[in-house]
């Protein structure tokens, strides 16, 4: 005989779907629910191992991403083979307690992508990114391990998209297969010694399009293919518009009881999962989080939220990322944007007397349920960043100070007192340059690179430029001014500007039209 072990409401275990509820109703405790110490874990990217990096297809476009992540309980260790604990006593001679060993999980010789939160996992690498909800209740079931199922499922999901990435010859990727496969794979490595569990699945893909335009200029797009299958929710939002672009649909069963795979479940990826491809710009937010977030706030304050905390970043508002200060540099303030998310959805979960979404599906479904739902809350926030390759040269009235973490860059610069003006700085991994104020410059930054860049707040009444050069005689084409009080905006919108206006770009001393694109760009 099988169990068929599903999410269900408040953790019950039918056997199968009711045909109707209950009417004794079960209402909310009048006191408070007791408040254990329960800390908020936070990061950049998840682990991943040396090799991993080399193994990747390079795309002009990556995630600058933080995570957070509350667990209602602590994670229970994976068992062996995953996870090998020391042998015998302290006192035994054959004990290994006394050796240095590995702690982190393997399967297959492979260290386990992800990383877990109570039942829930997630995976945060440049270009994907996942959220998976493990169904809490196989604790109470002999071999059961949800949390081992959420974990494997993503790591396995993000190894065969790395391997189908090397396959695709221009063709899209196919998210749905990988997640089929990866799902196989997670049976397989259960089988023995057999660990039972289901779990959610959804995660969020980034590549690109190609198109090629009349003059045989190449430019490439954005683009996410959204892959779901249970509640877990991914939703895309625009600053600039402050509009919702996409959002997942839920699959549930009955109510509570979403579509999961694993032991038991009739659900597969080739059978119910859902994958939608979504457009996207630079600057556009990507969020994945597991239920514990939409069940407790509704879609409304989930966008405010996250504008709110946006805002502040491009404010340089100093925010608090655990005990560090940190500003909007790559990844930080993304961490910062995904703790004050969770920060809010945790409020109202441990609150007996909040309404929640999950409160009001409760009573729509003739349940007698009050407060937030106390769930694991795992959240993924991700901004989509590019290749920085205009033509356009700034010039800033304050000192510009440059720093390059990772890889390499080049910034073009027009020095007028010297007898060719025109020239490049190349910034390699590890060096500093400081630019000097009022010197006209084009950073162009490569794909897979990490660069900071400090400059000071501008003073009352001072005047920022972006000015285009001919590519034939370098003779000045067009220019604008601004105050500069919100850098990423002013400069995208003077760019697109420019870009969509043929007559700005026509050179009035040759008749040039010029460049969108930087011509001859080598790497340093």
């Amino acid at each position: 005989m099988f169990l068929l072990l599903l999410k269900c409401p408040r953790g019950k275990l039918p056997f199968s779907p009711p045909t109707s509820f209950s009417t004794s109703y079960r209402f909310a405790s009048s006191t408070p629910r007791p408040s254990h110490k329960r800390n908020t874990q936070a990061g950049i990217t998840t682990p991943l191992p040396e090799s991993a990096a080399s193994e990747k297809v390079r795309s002009p476009f990556y995630f600058d991403t933080g995570y957070a992540l509350f667990a209602k309980r602590p994670s229970r260790p994976f068992p062996p083979p995953f996870l090998s604990p020391p042998s015998g006593s302290f006192s035994e001679p054959l004990s290994t307690h006394d050796r240095s060993r590995d702690r982190r999980s393997y399967v297959n010789g492979e260290m386990i992508r992800g990383i877990t939160n109570g039942d829930d996992a997630v995976l945060v690498e440049e270009n994907f990114i996942g959220a998976n909800d493990g169904v809490g209740a196989w604790v109470t079931r002999e071999r059961g391990h949800a949390a081992l199922w959420s974990r494997l499922i993503l790591h396995f999901w993000a190894l065969e998209t790395e391997r189908a990435l090397h396959r695709l010859n221009g063709s899209p990727p196919d998210s749905v297969a990988y997640l089929q496969k990866a799902f196989e794979s997670t049976e397989e490595a259960t089988t023995s010694p057999q660990w039972h569990g289901t779990t959610t699945a959804c995660a969020a893909l980034l590549h690109h399009t190609e198109h090629r335009s009349s003059n045989e200029q190449l430019s490439c797009q954005p683009v996410l293919f959204v892959t779901n299958l249970g509640d877990s929710q991914i939703i895309v939002l625009r600053p600039s518009s402050r509009n919702v672009l996409y959002k997942t649909t839920e699959q549930w069963h009955w109510f509570d009881c979403p579509r999961q795979l694993g032991t038991n479940s009739p659900d597969s990826p080739n059978e119910n999962a859902v994958c939608d491809e979504v457009a996207l710009e630079e600057d556009d937010i990507v969020i994945a989080m597991s239920d514990g977030v939409p069940d407790n706030l509704w879609e409304h304050e989930i966008v405010e939220n996250v504008m709110q905390s946006m805002h502040a970043l491009k404010n340089e508002s100093e925010v608090r990322t655990g005990s560090q200060a940190a500003r909007n540099t790559s990844g930080s303030g993304m961490m910062w944007v995904a703790e004050e998310l969770v920060k809010a959805a945790r409020i109202v979960a441990e609150d007996p007397f909040a309404e929640s979404p999950f409160m009001e599906r409760a009573v729509e479904e003739g349940l007698a349920i009050e407060g937030g739902k106390l769930d694991d809350i795992s959240v993924v926030a991700a901004v989509v960043g590019g290749p920085n390759a205009r033509t356009d040269y700034h010039i800033n009235t304050t000192p510009e100070f440059f720093y390059q973490y990772r890889g390499s860059m080049l910034l073009r610069v027009v020095d007028s007192s010297a007898p060719e003006p025109f020239r490049d700085v190349s910034i390699r991994e590890g060096e500093l340059f400081l630019l000097p104020p009022n010197t006209p410059h084009n950073p162009i930054r490569f794909a897979d690179t990490v660069g900071i860049v400090v400059e000071q707040p501008r003073p009352e009444g001072s005047v920022d430029k972006l000015r285009w050069y001919c590519q034939e005689c370098r003779g000045i084409v067009h220019e604008a001014s601004f105050h500069c009080t919100d850098p990423g905006s002013q400069i995208k919108d003077a760019v697109n500007a420019f870009v969509e206006d043929e007559a700005l770009r026509k050179c009035g001393h040759c008749g040039t039209v010029c460049d969108t694109v930087p011509r001859g760009i080598v790497q340093p």
